[in-house]
């Protein structure tokens, strides 16, 4: 018996919303190239969770396309169907890098450096370039010295 949960591929079942495309555990998995011991329920938690979070910050958006007709993912652009996804596989990623940081193999652990965490705040940048994308919004970096 495996040490390490695994799933069998095409295991698993699209996740579904009302209005945003249905987002495929396999394809994440592919895409963001997610291994077989992160469990099928674990990523589907997150992708949940990634789902939520990015339809929270699409509401007013979402809202203001079904006030002009646009009454499901189909009736969008495929350029907006895109950055859906790649919103929910960054924040996703986001998540799941920050789950495991605390994991390490190698035993060389306590050297002050933390390069999850760049990588962590790569990934929320791609999901705020994702959502501004889709809403239209114009990209703006802003530093405080």
């Amino acid at each position: 018996m495996p040490f390490i949960a695994t799933t069998a591929p095409g295991s698993e079942s699209d996740i579904t919303n009302d209005f945003w495309p249905d987002i495929s555990p396999s394809d994440a998995r592919n895409v963001i190239r997610i291994e077989a011991d992160v469990t099928t329920a674990r990523l589907n938690y997150l992708l949940q969770v990634a789902m939520t979070d990015v339809n929270d910050e699409l509401a007013s958006f979402t809202t203001a396309q079904q006030n002009a007709g646009i009454s499901s993912a189909n009736d969008l652009t495929a350029s907006q169907r895109i950055r859906y996804k790649q919103a929910i596989y960054a924040h996703t990623t986001a998540a799941l890098l920050e789950m495991y940081q605390d994991y390490d193999a190698t035993g060389q652990r306590g050297d002050g450096k933390n390069p999850v965490n760049d990588q962590v705040d790569s990934q929320r940048r791609q999901v705020a370039l994702a959502i501004r994308a889709i809403t239209g919004k114009a990209r703006s970096c802003v530093e405080l010295i």
